[in-house]
């Protein structure tokens, strides 16, 4: 598996787990020279293109509040991912492996 689509995978896992969409992460990273923040378009063509700099990983990675080298890290099926509301309370999903076999 390419880096690019461990790192897109791990972002999307990270912001599943935590209920947060794209807009609200976007919100959370600080524009360029500390001006506003990240519009989503940017962050939305940022990871589907997996155009990173380090810096970007960086700010990201504060954003979800994870340590940067957490991105780099291969996928686990049975983490988050995805988040759902009921009765206002959050639930994440996840995937197990399943043990039968057919």
């Amino acid at each position: 598996m390419e880096t690019k689509t461990i790192i897109k995978q791990r972002i999307q896992q990270h912001m599943a787990a935590k209920g947060v969409t794209l807009t609200e992460l976007a919100e959370r990273i600080p524009g360029k020279n500390g001006q506003g923040h990240m519009s989503k378009g940017s962050l939305s063509a940022m990871i589907n293109e997996g155009n990173f700099t380090l810096k970007s990983l960086e700010r990201i990675a504060e954003a979800l509040g994870v340590p940067v080298v957490e991105l780099f890290e291969k996928p686990d099926a049975a983490e988050a991912c995805g988040v759902v509301f009921i009765d206002g309370k959050r639930y994440a999903i996840t995937l197990t492996p399943s043990s039968e076999t057919e």
